[in-house]
């Protein structure tokens, strides 16, 4: 049977989609990047990008002179259960597997997995360390594994330490903050819930337990003795930041989270490193998928959860907004998602200024004052009164701004004045009461009394 010239075009790009376009002998299984992977090339693929991004030394087996004590690396992964962090566990353990038989037992550095479990802050139906128990069994570790990892789950409330100070925040309408100790529940333990509860909508919600959670990582990694913290964001999930900390108005922030940085916490340096910034989310997703790694992603039921109440809500937070928008232009326009990310890592961290000053929310860096940057953005003069209705706005207005509540009281009598950054002014000004925080964070030293992280499951 005769074909055309555009049949016989269409079968070739058949048998070709058939084809893996790396070894050329076995059948693909996925596109990514306009080629054809068949399983085996796409996972070395995947693996190569993690290898050249931890190309240094310290990552590699390390072979002593004579009579000198080998000493290895101790490297953290922050394991959020979801299917990024999940696929970096699996790309590290592999990693380290291979080193061990290469090297006869030795691997370059000490892998210890930290996974924060917010399961705890709502009525979630999953249990984090069923999950980790799942994982374990199924790599075969604690079952004569060559392979050095271990596994520790952190209370987010630990976040929270007796030493540290407890203070009272209030923002007036001028955009002052103030800090009170006063409070006779001040002196109370405050648990994440009671925190997350102060919070005047989702989004603001999201913020401060995504700050929790970072500083929460921040402070284990000092406690556990690592000098490395690897997370597993894509580079879809780094795009997202990009946008989304510009909403916020933490766009200062985008150099360090981005790229490859060192955290000072305490006068200890902690090196920041993202493995999987060059990898699309859905080259995540085929990844999990070809290794099933899904069966132990408990993310899925927390988004599932969260969209269901942003549908209830009719509103979006604003990760979810700009996490919908990355998600529906990926698949044909993955350029884009590679511009964002490069754009924001040509973004330097903020240097030291005349200003100096730290946000007593977020503690990050201020370069200028944001109360006057609010104040000269702000209409200061009010509108003539004309029409019976500016009349009766006014009335209800002022009866309004004459109610006494919690604010009012401490409007009165403040404390002293604190510094906060654009982004948690904005973010808490609604609050009606004050927010209680802990305004005075435990030293070094407190911290490695008073933190406690369970033994290793």
């Amino acid at each position: 049977m005769a074909f055309t010239d555009s049949d016989a075009t269409s079968q070739r790009i058949s048998t070709s989609q058939n084809i893996c376009q790396r070894c050329k002998n076995m059948g693909s299984i996925c596109f990514s990047r306009k080629e054809y992977f068949c399983k085996d090339c796409f996972l070395r693929f995947i693996r190569g990008k993690q290898r050249k991004l931890m190309m240094e030394d310290k990552f590699k087996v390390q072979y002593p002179q004579k009579g000198v004590e080998s000493v290895s690396q101790n490297v953290m992964l922050a394991l959020s259960m979801g299917s990024s962090s999940l696929v970096l566990f699996d790309i590290l353990f592999n990693l380290l597997l291979e080193q061990t038989k290469t090297h006869r037992g030795r691997q370059g550095f000490h892998l210890k997995v930290v996974i924060v479990d917010e399961s705890t802050l709502s009525d979630s139906d999953y249990s984090v360390r069923d999950k980790v128990e799942e994982l374990k069994e199924a790599y075969g570790i604690d079952h004569n594994c060559p392979v050095d990892v271990s596994f520790k789950i952190v209370d987010p409330n630990q976040f929270i330490l007796d030493s540290d100070q407890v203070g009272s925040i209030l923002i007036d309408n001028d955009f002052q903050s103030y800090i009170t100790g006063n409070n006779s529940e001040d002196t109370k333990k405050l648990t994440i819930t009671e925190i997350l509860d102060q919070t005047p909508n989702r989004s603001s919600r999201e913020d401060i337990l995504e700050m929790v959670i970072y500083q929460l990582l921040i402070r284990t990694c000092l406690v556990i003795n690592c000098q490395t913290i690897l997370f597993g964001h894509s580079m879809t999930k780094l795009a997202d930041q990009v946008i989304s900390l510009t909403v916020r108005g933490r766009a200062s922030l985008i150099g360090k989270r981005l790229t490859d940085a060192v955290e000072i916490h305490n006068g200890s340096e902690i090196h920041i490193i993202h493995p999987l910034r060059d990898v699309l989310k859905s080259e995540v997703v085929h990844y999990s998928e070809m290794l099933q790694l899904e069966r132990f992603n408990v993310m899925n039921q927390k988004k599932a959860a969260d969209l269901l109440k942003s549908k209830v809500n009719k509103s979006m937070t604003v990760n979810e907004l700009t996490r919908s928008y990355f998600d529906s232009i990926e698949g044909d326009y993955s350029e884009v998602v590679s511009t964002v990310v490069k754009i924001g890592t040509k973004l330097d961290q903020l240097r030291s200024t005349e200003h100096n000053k730290r946000c007593i929310v977020c503690d990050i860096q201020l370069s200028s004052d944001p109360k006057h940057w609010l104040e000269n953005i702000t209409v200061n003069e009010p509108a003539p009164v004309v029409t019976e209705a500016d009349i009766n706005n006014l009335r209800i207005y002022s009866e309004t701004c004459l109610l006494e509540d919690d604010a009012s009281k401490l409007v009165m009598n403040p404390g002293s004045e604190v510094d906060m950054c654009y982004a948690c002014l904005t973010s808490l000004q609604d609050i009606r009461s004050a927010f209680r925080w802990p305004v005075a964070r435990a030293s070094k030293e407190q911290i490695l009394d008073e933190f406690t992280i369970g033994d290793d499951i």
